[in-house]
């Protein structure tokens, strides 16, 4: 996604999903996002896990365990 900011510069939006597996019925576990601007220098960044409301899939492939997605009480 490319926009403008307010003083004219281009910025870049690069977004990551993280599955639970590499199945089309595996659910997202993890989202990221990164914002760049014109020289591609990062000027911001956000990532949030999601608990899939399921078995979170073999971890090699995400490297997230249950115990991360644990709510604290």
């Amino acid at each position: 996604m490319l926009e403008q900011n307010q003083a004219g510069r281009e910025e870049y939006a690069v977004i990551d999903v993280e599955p639970t597996g590499l199945r089309a019925t595996d659910r997202v576990i993890e989202i990221g996002i990164v914002v760049l601007d014109q020289d591609l220098e990062v000027i911001d960044e956000y990532e949030t896990l999601i608990d899939p409301m399921r078995d979170v899939g073999e971890t090699s492939i995400h490297g997230i365990s249950p115990s991360m997605l644990v709510r604290p009480t």
